[in-house]
C-alpha cells in the first residue's frame, strides 16, 4: 500500500538530527521556499505538526515538492527519499 503524503514526509522529518531538523525548518520560514511559512508557526511545532503545515500551506504535491527542495539544502541523502 502506497503510503499518504503525509507519512512520507514524516518518515524523512522522522530521520532528521535536531539541528538539520532546525535548519529545515528555519528554511520554511526565512524565504529559501515561497510562500514561506510564517516562524511563530513553526517556533514550537514538532515533526508531525510540520508536516502537517506543509500539506495545508502547499497542498500534498508541492509540499512533498518542497521538502525535497529543503531537503537538497541541507542532506541530499534524505532528499532522494522524498
Amino acid at each position: 500500500m502506497a503510503q499518504t503524503t503525509n507519512a512520507r514526509i514524516l518518515s524523512v522529518l522522522d530521520d532528521l538530527m535536531e539541528a538539520d531538523f532546525k535548519r529545515f525548518k528555519n528554511c520554511l520560514s526565512d524565504g529559501s521556499v515561497s510562500p514561506r511559512i510564517p516562524c511563530g508557526k513553526l517556533e514550537n511545532a514538532d515533526r508531525v505538526d510540520t508536516a502537517g503545515l506543509l500539506i495545508r500551506r502547499y497542498t500534498e504535491e508541492k509540499a512533498l515538492r518542497v521538502t525535497r527542495q529543503v531537503l537538497e539544502n541541507i542532506d541530499q541523502n534524505l532528499a532522494q527519499r522524498i
